[in-house]
């Protein structure tokens, strides 16, 4: 079974196409906010590992988009 996969410009296109509803990052720390915000907006759920990302502005943004869209944010640890 081959799962869908893509590059960081085709993000949304692939939660768009495979219908999405919840996307858990594990990207690179310093990241995490875009693919977290990115999912929001394309009206997804998100479970982050921590930290959830790496300075204030970008916690600020997230938490901006968060309250935006009404999207649900967990920050879980391995």
């Amino acid at each position: 079974l081959a799962l869908p996969a893509c590059g960081p410009a085709d993000f949304e296109k692939l939660l768009r196409e495979q219908r999405v509803d919840r996307v858990i990052v594990t990207s690179v720390d310093r990241t995490h906010h875009d693919y977290i915000c990115r999912a929001m907006e394309a009206g997804c759920d998100v479970v982050t590992e921590k930290p959830m990302t790496v300075d204030a502005d970008k916690c600020r943004q997230i938490l901006d988009t968060q309250r935006r869209t009404g999207r649900r944010l967990a920050v879980t640890f391995n």
